[in-house]
């Protein structure tokens, strides 16, 4: 319990007075004028007397405490591990721990001797402290890090905590300077600092780990290497280079050796900035500080690619020599053995030990000629390699024959250290070399016969493949003149005029015509594939045009089967170049097969661009229908020659089965393909493709039709009376054409064999000559070599007229000086077109 404070002073003066007056002046107190006053008094002295009496008690244990805490201080400052100063506010040391007096050499009675503080910084550290001490508005310890003190002719870095001390009885502040020794740490620091700099100087890979096994540091070589950031190759980051076949076990030697803190080196793969994968050596050493504490490890990495394929590419050379069939020895200049391989013990039946530092004569037979050493020693010792035979013998006294290469080995100065030895056991191959001469004359004999049978076998073959030619050549000839005299007989029939009933028949002996036409033409092609003998031309190909064609052939079939004949074209290269007659023909066939075995639905001719360089186009042609599809029994024959999709004589369709066949071989030949798709009750698909070259420009035309009409009409319009040469022996044939040329207003002479029409031209000036290649005396080719052969008939148009139609006879032709070409048996108006070419080119 605690009273208020009271003043004593007036207290005490209150009861001297009362004491003087003998207890009777209390009323003139003030405040008091009574008895009662007076015994207040007293109790309010006995009070008070109390009150002092505890506070005394409390100064006396306030000021022992105050002492003891003062003891305390002084011992706490004395005995800091850390040097301390006590300073006042101009810097004057007032006091000194024990640890400052040793660390700075000062002595007991530092503040006697009234040293300044600022005495020992250096003198870039002074200004720093001499701010700090007049700044004293924080109240809040402040640190000067690394401040240079000057210690013993020394020159110290410490790190100077400044506490100020706020003392209202003191007048003059004061301030607690604490030192910390960061002079170790720097020179750690500096130490680390000068480590990286060195590992990063350095070609080789560095690392570091810590305690905890993880990687912290790559010095720069490493990361150039990997091409990856520090922090991206910290921890376990740098795992991820490492190749999946060595990362396993990189780990565990890692880690092993980590924990009993063993040095190690270890070989893997590790991934390059650009990809590949490096074989690099990695050498990992444990780390420890000055006081011996581990602190982890310390790697340099050498990139040893280099090495290990040198190391392997020997050891595969060293495993080829110890694994070879052959015989190998080594010896030294003196010719004592050193090397032998396996090969070599397996042979001569000597073990290693029993031949190393042996002369190689321990082989010898003695039966190797003299002059074979002689020119041995002679080449090696010219330090050339010398190869030649050896008879040697075996250890068990069997006799060998060897081909033996000896080599001198050079050391880099060029000097021979070494002879290597390869040595090739030929006993068996001598043996197989006598009976092998004994049976050569024997084979020559047989060889020579042989090489007359083929002989004669080829001839045969050449003779059979001519007569097969001339055959055919002949077959062709002696069909189509009779069908020239057929389709034209037929022809001259209708322009005389003819019932219905008589034109049905025509139209039936013309379509039976046609269809031995196309049998023949077939069979023809086919031959003529087979034989290589087709040859296409290069002409402008005009896709639209041909399909055109092709679709105006079918249209009456067609629209007879109720069937829709459609066509699509995508866009197509400008300006190509081919055989049109072969691509119309090849698409011919597939739309004509298609109208055949469809009976209701539609057909479709497709045509696109397949594939385009800047010199071709690759063109794909299809022929759709909605026809039963081909059953897989029947697709397994189809485009085989003389192969159809019903073999049976009860066939609903008739045909040679060549017309697959031929398209696919024409496909071929135009650099294209062939083939089909097909479902059974769903359609078909049969498609091929051929590749036409580009045009620069567009082609121009041979000839043109001055005004409009047909070529009939333009002959009989611009062309009549002008007199033609008819070189024709068979008697109907020329009949036909004598009519048809007469019709449109020619003027004919005729002939009947080659002599009569080299005559005849040398008389005339025709404007043009038809001429046939068969005839009698002279043939038309022979014919036309003369009459090209005269001043008249130099300048005279020669169309060969002639049912040769192979691609030999149109050479022949225009070798002999022919203009033109066409073919029997010939329609009309081709036959008029060409005479219109030429009759126009002659009258410009």
């Amino acid at each position: 319990m605690s009273n208020p404070q009271v003043n004593l002073a007036e207290l005490r003066e209150r009861a001297l007075k009362a004491i003087e007056q003998n207890h009777t002046g209390f009323a003139d107190l003030p405040g008091g004028n009574s008895s009662f006053d007076q015994q207040h008094l007293v109790e309010e002295l006995r009070v008070y007397q109390t009150e002092l009496e505890i506070q005394n008690q409390q100064l006396i244990s306030a000021q022992s405490e105050i002492s003891l805490a003062l003891e305390k201080y002084r011992s706490l400052f004395a005995y800091l591990p850390l040097p301390a100063l006590i300073v006042d506010a101009q810097g004057f040391i007032l006091d000194a721990n024990l640890q400052a007096t040793g660390f700075f050499g000062l002595s007991q009675n530092a503040a006697l001797q009234r040293r300044s503080a600022t005495q020992l910084f250096e003198f870039e550290s002074r200004a720093a402290f001499h701010e700090l001490l007049r700044d004293r508005t924080n109240e809040t310890a402040q640190t000067l890090p690394l401040l240079g003190l000057r210690v013993g002719g020394e020159t110290i870095v410490c790190d100077v905590h400044v506490i100020h001390l706020f003392e209202e009885a003191v007048p003059n502040p004061r301030t607690i300077l604490l030192f910390v020794d960061q002079s170790a740490k720097m020179a750690l620091r500096e130490s680390e600092h000068n480590l990286r700099s060195l590992a990063d100087s350095t070609t080789g890979l560095i690392w570091a780990a810590d305690t905890e096994k993880l990687y912290y540091y790559f010095n720069k070589g490493w990361l150039k290497f990997t091409g990856r950031t520090l922090d991206e190759e910290q921890g376990n980051g740098w795992m991820q280079g490492v190749h999946g076949d060595d990362l396993e076990r990189c780990i565990a030697i890692y880690e092993l050796n980590f924990d009993v803190r063993k040095a190690f080196s270890m070989d893997y793969r590790l991934r390059r900035h650009d990809g590949e994968f490096r074989w690099i050596r990695d050498n990992g050493t444990p780390r420890y500080n000055t006081e011996g504490q581990f602190v982890g490890f310390l790697g340099h990495c050498l990139d040893i690619t280099d090495r290990v394929e040198a190391e392997q590419s020997l050891r595969k050379l060293s495993q080829a020599v110890e694994q070879s069939p052959e015989s190998i020895l080594i010896t030294n200049r003196n010719a004592e053995i050193e090397y032998v391989n396996a090969a070599f013990g397996l042979k001569t039946g000597y073990s290693r030990e029993e031949v190393i530092g042996k002369n190689p004569r321990i082989l010898q037979s003695g039966k190797t000629p003299a002059e074979t050493y002689t020119a041995l020693w002679s080449s090696l010792g010219k330090g050339q390699i010398w190869k030649g035979e050896l008879y040697n013998r075996r250890k068990d006294g069997r006799e060998y024959i060897e081909f033996a290469s000896i080599t001198p080995l050079r050391q880099m100065d060029g000097a021979i250290s070494h002879y290597v030895a390869v040595q090739e056991d030929i006993t068996e191959k001598k043996r197989l070399s006598i009976e092998l001469e004994q049976h050569r004359h024997h084979l020559e004999v047989i060889v020579e016969q042989r090489t007359r049978e083929l002989v004669a076998a080829r001839n045969q073959a050449e003779a059979a493949n001519i007569a097969k030619s001339a055959f055919l050549a002949n077959m062709s000839h002696e069909i189509r003149t009779p069908m020239n005299g057929i389709i034209g007989m037929v022809y001259l029939l209708r322009r005389n005029g003819v019932t219905m009933a008589q034109a049905e028949k025509l139209d039936k002996i013309e379509t039976a015509g046609q269809h031995l036409m196309s049998v023949i033409n077939d069979i023809l092609d086919i031959s003529k594939i087979e034989a290589g003998k087709l040859v296409l031309e290069e002409t402008p190909v005009h896709i639209e045009a041909l399909v055109s064609n092709v679709r105006s052939m079918l249209f009456n079939l067609s629209l007879a089967k109720g069937l829709v004949l459609a066509v699509e074209i995508q866009p197509l290269p400008p300006h190509l170049l081919g055989d049109p007659m072969r691509i119309q023909q090849a698409l011919l066939n597939y739309a004509t097969n298609a109208v055949k075995f469809t009976d209701t639905g539609s057909i479709t001719l497709r045509i696109r661009c397949e594939e385009e360089t800047p010199s071709s186009a690759l063109l794909h042609f299809a022929v759709q229908d909605s026809g039963n599809g081909i059953d897989p029994a029947t697709q397994a024959r189809l485009f085989s020659t003389f192969e159809q999709g019903d073999n049976s004589t009860t066939r609903k369709f008739g045909g040679t089965g060549l017309g697959l066949v031929i398209t696919r071989r024409l496909a071929e030949l135009m650099g294209g393909n062939a083939g089909f798709e097909s479902i059974t009750g769903q359609g078909s698909t049969f498609w091929f493709t051929t590749r036409l070259q580009k045009a620069s420009e567009p082609a121009k035309s041979s000839f043109s039709v001055s005004r409009k009409g047909s070529a009939e009409e333009v002959l009989k319009r611009d062309f009549s009376r002008r007199r033609i040469l008819l070189v024709e022996d068979e008697p109907v044939n020329r009949e036909i054409a004598l009519f048809m040329l007469e019709d449109i207003g020619l003027q004919i002479d005729t002939a009947d064999d080659g002599n009569m029409a080299v005559e005849m031209a040398a008389r005339t000036d025709y404007a043009l000559i038809l001429m046939d290649m068969q005839l009698p005396t002279m043939d038309g080719v022979s014919a036309t070599h003369l009459i090209r052969a005269s001043e008249a008939g130099r300048q005279v148009p020669i169309v060969a007229m002639t049912a040769n139609a192979f691609t030999e006879d149109r050479k022949r032709c225009m070798d002999a000086g022919m203009s033109d070409f066409i073919s029997k048996p010939f329609e009309p108006d081709g036959l008029f077109s060409i005479i219109l070419k030429w009759l126009q080119r002659e009258s410009r």
